[in-house]
C-alpha cells in the first residue's frame, strides 16, 4: 500500500491503520506499506526499513532501529526519540 492514508484526517488515518493492522493478525496475511509518517510507521508496524537515497539504512523492529542516530542518517536532521509506556516516538517540534 502506497500511503493508504494520505488526505484523510487524523481520526480515519488511526481508523484506516487499525483495520490493517487488525486484517494483519486475525488473518495472518503480510502487508507492506509506505508511510512518510514515522510515527505512524513505528506505531503500526511490526518491521520498518528506512530509505535514503534507495538505500536501506535501517530494518528491523521499531524498538530495535528507531533512534536520534537513525533519524538523523535517514532524513539529515537531529530529532530527538522518546519513550512512552514501551512506545517510541519521534519528536518533531
Amino acid at each position: 500500500m502506497d500511503e493508504p492514508t494520505t488526505y484523510l484526517d487524523i481520526r480515519y488515518q488511526i481508523e484506516i491503520l487499525e483495520l490493517i493492522k487488525k486484517l494483519n493478525r486475525e488473518y495472518g496475511i503480510t502487508i507492506i506499506m509506505v508511510l512518510h509518517d514515522i510515527n505512524q510507521a513505528i506505531h503500526f508496524s511490526d518491521r520498518v526499513i528506512g530509505l535514503s537515497e534507495g538505500k536501506i539504512i535501517v530494518e528491523g523492529s521499531p524498538s530495535e532501529v528507531i533512534s536520534t542516530e537513525s533519524i538523523q542518517k535517514l532524513y539529515g536532521i537531529k530529532l530527538n526519540v522518546a519513550t512512552v509506556e514501551g512506545q517510541k516516538f519521534v519528536l518533531t517540534v
